[in-house]
């Protein structure tokens, strides 16, 4: 009996939590998440025209145009100048906790959302070149996935130029789900 009876409140405690946890999440709004309307932050001309590259790709492909996220835009920005500052080229940064993009995401998120899907580009130019270095990522057949890739909603360009006209340009997606 007693053995039956402590059983049976653990498995109310488990629903219950279950349910904080579904209202928890069935309540976050994703733009909120992600730092609000696409309005809310301007984007240099550089990442202007990255974007609009990016959207005639994927209107070309009939798919829906990717939506500017701040949060995606200031975690690109800042991997594209730690890039250049720490002196490396690659996805996987020597900052442990912006080791990866998904940590990258995760680390600005002020809540970890149920699940997401990140995708991540990156381009290099001996100076400003941002028609070329489009063009690039489109004939690499992993980044001509991530831009075309029609599970994400959200993106986030961040560009960086050097004081010696090096150019660094990093395209953050992201598909977010908060469990609604």
């Amino acid at each position: 009996m007693f053995r039956r009876f402590r059983h049976s409140h653990l498995v109310v405690l488990c629903l219950a939590l279950l349910y904080v946890c579904a209202q928890a999440h069935a309540k976050t709004d994703p733009v909120a998440m992600l730092g609000g309307a696409p309005e809310t932050i301007t984007l240099t001309a550089e990442e202007q025209r990255y974007l609009e590259l990016t959207n005639a790709e994927r209107k070309a492909k009939n798919l829906p145009e990717l939506i500017i996220a701040p949060l995606l835009v200031k975690a690109a920005r800042e991997k594209s100048q730690e890039m250049h500052d720490l002196k490396y080229w690659g996805h996987e940064s020597p900052v442990k906790e912006k080791r990866t993009a998904m940590r990258r995401v995760l680390f600005h998120l002020p809540k970890p959302p149920f699940a997401m899907t990140v995708g991540e580009n990156l381009c290099f130019c001996p100076k400003v070149m941002v028609d070329e270095g489009h063009h690039a990522l489109m004939a690499s057949p992993t980044h001509k996935a991530n831009i075309l890739n029609p599970i994400y909603r959200y993106i986030g360009i961040g560009a960086f130029t050097a004081g010696d006209g090096r150019f660094w340009v990093t395209e953050l997606f992201l598909d977010i789900d908060y469990g609604k």
